[in-house]
């Protein structure tokens, strides 16, 4: 993964108002302006911004658009937690910290589904998985769903990307402990069952190593 400077956003994206009087900009308008910016070596580039986004015709807003044909999305964290954001002031400053880790989560969750779709996964309907149809009409119900994919979306990922699964389990681990901490263990425990020898896994080259751009979108 590798992250980018800010693209600000001008006039190319207009501005209009949602129903609930919320400043919008045109999702289409910032995939197109993404085509044109985005890194071709890269596998997939994916934008975020916590503008709210609206979509060229049917709905009022919309949490995220894809262009499957350039491998590109952006998504907006504006509608997530509305009920939390509408609190008073005083009440905000006692659950900014919560709301702050409850979106990071969310917009893993989002980002790595999102990723995979980009790559021709498509929603998994046979057990439970990252994949699994979305659970609900709010954004945030992406929580519902696990941080892992199952044992078919897995062997698919594997054979895409031709990285070894232990060396995988691996070097997750660390990244997840903060975030998600019961992902983290069971994955340490898968590396325990088979006697995983304790190495330096950051110290091996990657072998089909696959790159993702992403941006922050601002105003």
């Amino acid at each position: 993964i590798a992250l980018v400077q800010p693209l600000p956003i001008d006039d190319w994206a207009p501005l209009r108002k949602s129903a609930d009087g919320r400043a919008q900009r045109g999702a289409h308008f910032l995939l197109s302006h993404l085509a044109g910016c985005s890194d071709v070596r890269v596998v997939c580039t994916l934008a975020v911004t916590g503008v709210d986004l609206y979509p060229p015709r049917t709905f009022d807003f919309i949490t995220g658009m894809t262009d499957t044909k350039n491998r590109i999305g952006v998504f907006s964290t504006a509608r997530y937690f509305g009920d939390k954001r509408q609190n008073n002031k005083d009440e905000r400053l006692a659950i900014d910290m919560d709301l702050k880790r409850l979106l990071s989560v969310c917009l893993v969750k989002v980002l790595v589904r999102e990723c995979l779709k980009l790559c021709g996964f498509r929603e998994c309907l046979l057990v439970e998985c990252l994949m699994n149809p979305f659970p609900g009409s709010k954004p945030e119900a992406i929580n519902q769903l696990p941080l892992e994919l199952c044992p078919i979306c897995m062997r698919k990922l594997l054979f895409m990307t031709q990285v070894d699964a232990m060396d995988r389990i691996a070097r997750l681990g660390p990244i997840l402990e903060t975030w998600f901490p019961e992902e983290a263990k069971r994955f340490s425990d898968r590396l325990l069952g088979p006697g995983f020898p304790t190495i330096d896994i950051s110290t091996r080259q990657d072998r089909g190593q696959t790159q993702c751009g992403l941006l922050t979108i601002r105003t």
